[in-house]
């Protein structure tokens, strides 16, 4: 049992730290991802944590396993795939905004409990299916009706 299980992105996040002689950036790869960040700040301050979510088939998604398994978190809930990742927190958010403009609602508190939950496997859905193809814009559902 875990105290505390995040789940959501983890990425990379590419930092400039120069220019080269050419003067071309060069960029550190830097993990990163809000709920992957949760789990390993936790996990330093004595938590029992695991992280749930998805990592490219590549030397980055190999990195930011190490990365968390450095830090004690669980990544028994990480899975592996060559699909392109980008782009599902971009989806899930605007997924979750087109369906509130779709239903009239422009304030989360005009929202219902049953409209929110709707709203969050509608929202799921959509980042599911960006990570399974490649871009967020092509992954978006088109059909409301779903």
């Amino acid at each position: 049992m875990f105290d505390i299980t995040t789940v959501g992105e983890i990425l990379i996040d590419l930092t400039q730290t120069g220019i080269s002689d050419n003067g071309i950036p060069i960029y550190t790869a830097n993990p990163g991802g809000a709920p992957a960040n949760v789990a390993v700040a936790a996990s330093k301050l004595g938590a029992k944590t695991a992280f749930i979510g998805k990592v490219g088939n590549d030397s980055f998604g190999r990195f930011l396993c190490d990365t968390l398994q450095k830090y004690n978190v669980s990544t028994d809930g990480v899975s592996v795939t060559v699909a392109d990742t980008n782009g599902a927190g971009d989806t899930f958010f605007g997924a979750f905004l087109s369906r509130m403009v779709y239903m009239g609602k422009y304030k989360p508190s005009d929202l219902t409990e049953d409209e929110i939950k709707d709203m969050l496997a509608f929202s799921n859905n959509a980042a599911a299916i960006t990570t399974s193809r490649s871009g967020a814009i092509p992954a978006m559902p088109m059909d409301y009706s779903q």
